[in-house]
């Protein structure tokens, strides 16, 4: 009676540890899942932050093509006499002034522009290093579930574990 009852602990303690270790593995899963969604998220925003460098490097060109604007103003002035030689210059001034301001705010956006550019490929690869760990969980996780919902009837030294039957698939992290 007490191999019995022995018996009948040991089963219901497997029977628990198998329930565990499904549930854990639902949980790695969803992880997984979780994490993958926001690796996609963070190749999005850095992405996002290369086509804002584009825009960036456009807006300089303009800047730079404001500039020569400005210069040949300059130019013209010289050749207008003094009546058109203070409105010109008074015109060229406003120009190089937008122009400085423009480059400026270039400069600005440009930084930070790399600064996300930096911090989107350190997010990319600390959520890489999150799947692969999630990954290796989950294929412990699921075989020892598989382990614990079918146990090998007779087990010789040295003998390696049968492959673990597909699980159901994930559903998409949202």
């Amino acid at each position: 009676d007490s191999v019995g009852n022995a018996l009948q602990g040991m089963l219901y303690s497997l029977n628990e540890m198998s329930q565990d270790t499904a549930e854990g593995h639902k949980i790695v899963r969803n992880a997984n899942n979780a994490a993958s969604f926001t690796a996609d998220t963070a190749g999005d925003l850095a992405a996002s932050a290369r086509e804002m460098a584009e825009v960036v490097s456009r807006v300089t060109q303009l800047a730079n093509s404001t500039k020569m604007v400005a210069a040949q103003i300059d130019g013209e002035a010289i050749h207008t006499g003094k009546t058109g030689e203070a409105f010109t210059s008074v015109v060229a001034g406003e120009v190089k002034g937008l122009s400085m301001q423009t480059s400026r705010a270039t400069m600005e956006i440009e930084e930070t522009v790399a600064g996300i550019l930096q911090t989107a490929r350190q997010y990319e690869e600390a959520i890489g290093q999150i799947i692969k760990n999630v990954s290796a969980i989950n294929k412990v996780s699921q075989n020892l579930g598989q382990l614990m919902l079918h146990p090998p009837t007779r087990v010789e030294p040295g003998t390696p574990l049968p492959p673990a039957p597909a699980l159901a698939p994930a559903a998409a992290a949202p």
